[in-house]
């Protein structure tokens, strides 16, 4: 029994802090000494190995989410036959038990913890992270660290058509968005629809939809409109019914954008709400989302200096920042690569143009000089590239081929044919076998996934090392 087990493989377990649906929760220690939280999970999640597998990677998933809003994930381990996961320390009380304790929060507190939680999730959007259990037992009140969600990965590590395979409801069904009830895909505005029923309990102190089973519950969230108060508690403002109303949209195109926005436009209507410079701001980030959206970085940037400006340190400002400014330094690659490659095709052209059909081998080291120069630029500016380029989004879509890599492949194609077919020839398609590898590089480094840049790089590579043995043998 765990319970009377203080050794717990390589840590130290200590008091029992709750338990859940996914298992039970610790106060530990690592072997180093520092204080952890651990998860071990319920037997029942133990007997198949699928499962294990499924919670494994997404704990190695989730566990590259670090954020001060996050207890991230550590470790993920087995001992005894008794899987465990490893995370973040947060010493606080979950929601659920605080609001036990408080009751309903007045408007100012209520909006706090929004903004802090609206943080965590929209980090972990833009890193294409959906959470699909955000509820009060998951969000720790902390007094020196504020809100932190726990538990990111579990729900879709047990997903199986919204149940476990011993029949246990995934997620708490107060709080769970309709498109997760009907099966369908998830996305950022699953965890919005959650945080309103959260923002709802936190200022009423009830629950939004309640019921005798879970599938009347289902039903409400599918069908109901929700039934808010005549009369709101002392402090809550004129107009938090119409936030809440379209956080809570039956369909999720229909909510807000981000958990951030969801909660600014809550704010606004508290007599305490949002200053004219944080509106600003937020008009600014609107606006440089759209851009980034379209990979038009340097404006994006520009506008998200401006709100950085106006609120500085802002998480969410500094999230899409980066992105920003890891577009601008693709696009600078992009411009100064093109820059010296056309440099390199008038020089070879005149020197084509003086000695087409020169029939000394060596002719072939001039070119490859000239082709050198955007190589180099080419190499320098990839390594300074941040690897995380362009906008994370929930769903990725697949990258279509560049023309770069299907120009790759057709000059590889042509040149390979003209040098077996035109034996009096081998420096002009000699050179264009190099060329047709430059351009395969070059495209490589600006959409590293796309197989037809490999498929044209190992065509040029091939081309040219047969020219080259059969010029100098």
């Amino acid at each position: 029994m765990i319970g009377k087990t203080r050794k717990f493989g390589r840590y130290t377990l200590g008091e029992q802090l709750g338990s859940g649906g996914f298992g039970t929760v610790y106060k530990a220690s690592d072997p180093i000494g520092r204080t952890v939280a651990i998860k071990v999970l319920k037997p029942g999640w133990s007997d198949d190995p699928g499962t294990i597998e499924r919670f494994r990677r997404e704990a190695k998933i989730a566990g590259d989410l670090f954020h001060n809003r996050i207890a991230t994930i550590i470790d993920f381990d087995e001992f005894e036959g008794r899987f465990f996961l490893v995370m973040r320390f947060v010493d606080g009380l979950p929601l659920d038990q605080y609001l036990q304790e408080k009751g309903p929060l007045d408007w100012n507190t209520a909006i706090q913890i929004l903004r802090e939680v609206a943080e965590g999730l929209d980090y972990a959007h833009q890193h294409g992270f959906v959470h699909r259990d955000i509820k009060p037992a998951n969000i720790l009140i902390s007094e020196k660290e504020g809100a932190v969600l726990t538990d990111f990965g579990l729900v879709k590590a047990a997903e199986v058509s919204g149940l476990t395979s011993s029949g246990v409801m995934l997620g708490t069904p107060h709080y769970i968005a309709p498109e997760v009830w009907e099966g369908r895909e998830t996305n950022p505005g699953t965890d919005i629809y959650s945080l309103a029923c959260v923002a709802f309990e936190m200022l009423t102190g009830k629950l939004l939809f309640t019921g005798k089973s879970p599938p009347e519950i289902m039903t409400q969230h599918i069908l109901t409109m929700p039934k808010f108060p005549e009369t709101w508690p002392e402090g809550v403002p004129d107009g938090t019914q119409v936030v809440l109303s379209r956080a809570l949209a039956k369909k999720s195109e229909e909510r807000y954008t981000s958990a951030t926005e969801f909660v600014l436009a809550l704010a606004q209507k508290g007599n305490e709400g949002l200053q004219e410079v944080e509106l600003q701001a937020y008009a600014l980030i609107q606006k440089a989302e759209s851009l980034l959206k379209e990979k038009d970085f340097l404006p994006a940037r520009e506008l998200l200096t401006q709100a950085d400006a106006l609120t500085p340190g802002s998480p969410v400002i500094a999230g899409l920042l980066a992105q920003a400014e890891a577009g601008s330094a693709i696009s600078t690659q992009y411009d100064e690569a093109v820059y010296h490659l056309q440099i390199a095709r008038e020089k070879a052209r005149a020197v084509f143009s003086a000695d087409p059909f020169h029939s000394d081998p060596q002719f072939i080291f001039p070119v490859l000089g000239l082709l050198g120069e955007p190589m180099q630029v080419i190499a320098k500016k990839g390594s300074e590239v941040p690897n995380s380029v362009g906008i994370e989004k929930i769903g990725k879509k697949k990258k279509s081929p560049s023309r770069a890599g299907i120009a790759s492949l057709i000059l590889g194609i042509l040149s390979l044919f003209f040098a077996i077919t035109t034996p009096y020839s081998w420096n002009i398609f000699g050179a264009l076998g190099i060329l047709s590898l430059i351009i395969g590089i070059f495209s490589l480094a600006v959409n590293k996934k796309g197989k037809y840049e490999w498929i044209g790089i190992g065509l040029s590579l091939t081309s040219g090392l047969i020219i080259f043995l059969y010029v100098t043998m």
